[in-house]
């Protein structure tokens, strides 16, 4: 999987560079890291990532699960959310959402590794 482009849309910057740090030590290109999803389209037409890694709590207008449906309408990106967020009406959505899976924070850098592989693989 290595050399494979990932999208981070995170808005705690802690967890954004360690999400891009841990992507780097595992042979991901990180494309950048954004703390809103309001231009979540325009960016990942910009960069055409292979997988997005998303918050759904974010900065600006838009939530991720908003960017995600906006993004559905484009594309079927793999979208791999990383968030603290995991109630029934949350975990509902997000299995409507194609091509989509939630990891807890704080979640284990393992478990992250391992999902963008088996995002990958289901398209």
């Amino acid at each position: 999987m290595s050399g494979k482009k990932v999208m981070i849309f995170e808005d705690q910057l802690v967890a954004a560079m360690a999400l891009e740090v841990m992507l780097n030590m595992n042979g991901y290109e990180s494309l950048g890291s954004y703390d809103s999803a309001d231009k979540v389209v325009d960016l990942y037409n910009e960069s055409q990532p292979d997988v997005i890694l998303m918050d759904i709590m974010l900065n600006g207008t838009s939530t991720g699960l908003e960017a995600a449906e906006q993004l559905r309408d484009v594309s079927d990106v793999p979208i791999l959310f990383v968030s603290a967020l995991n109630d029934g009406d949350t975990m509902n959505q997000i299995k409507s959402i194609k091509n989509a899976d939630l990891y807890v924070k704080p979640y284990r850098e393992d478990i992250v590794k391992q999902g963008i592989p088996a995002l990958l693989n289901q398209v």
